[in-house]
């Protein structure tokens, strides 16, 4: 799968500094020609657990989706 040029994806974590083993909330927004289709959340490369292919919920030219987890050790991570 490719991202049309003009496709924009963003993700925000809430809160944006948690305690280790407390749940963290990701947000993915696309924005772009009609966005749709599924997210999959990582960390460091590889998914994070109960954070694959979750659905886009689409409003116009922007699309977002969300997964709420706890699985992610203390520390600096590499999310995307």
């Amino acid at each position: 799968f490719a991202l049309d040029p003009a496709t924009v994806v963003s993700l925000a974590p809430v809160p944006g500094t948690p305690n280790e083993g407390a749940p963290l909330t990701l947000t993915a927004t696309v924005t772009g020609t009609a966005p749709g289709g599924a997210v999959t959340f990582r960390d460091g490369g590889a998914p994070i657990i109960g954070c694959v292919d979750r659905p886009l919920s689409t409003s116009g030219s922007s699309a977002s989706a969300t997964c709420t987890t706890s699985a992610l050790a203390g520390g600096t991570r590499s999310l995307s």
